[in-house]
């Protein structure tokens, strides 16, 4: 069980990895606009806004994980 626990951390990590880059990609795009001080477009207000979803998603599920690993440790 510690070896699957251990392959899902794993993964968890990678999951959240990949929405941190995905956030900090819309971020970054929305800076053109706040910079000038514009009103962005809807459809880059909605990446930024699902990305951070996705991420704050992968954060639970890591965290989950971890629970799981320290109950399993005991701790």
């Amino acid at each position: 069980m510690a070896q699957s626990l251990r392959e899902k951390l794993e993964a968890a990590i990678r999951h959240e990895m990949e929405a941190q880059t995905r956030y900090m990609a819309a971020v970054q795009a929305m800076v053109p606009f706040d910079t000038e001080g514009i009103e962005p477009p809807r459809d880059a207000v909605a990446r930024e806004e699902d990305a951070y979803a996705e991420l704050r998603e992968a954060q639970a599920a890591k965290q989950s994980v971890l629970d799981a690993l320290r109950r399993k440790l005991g701790r």
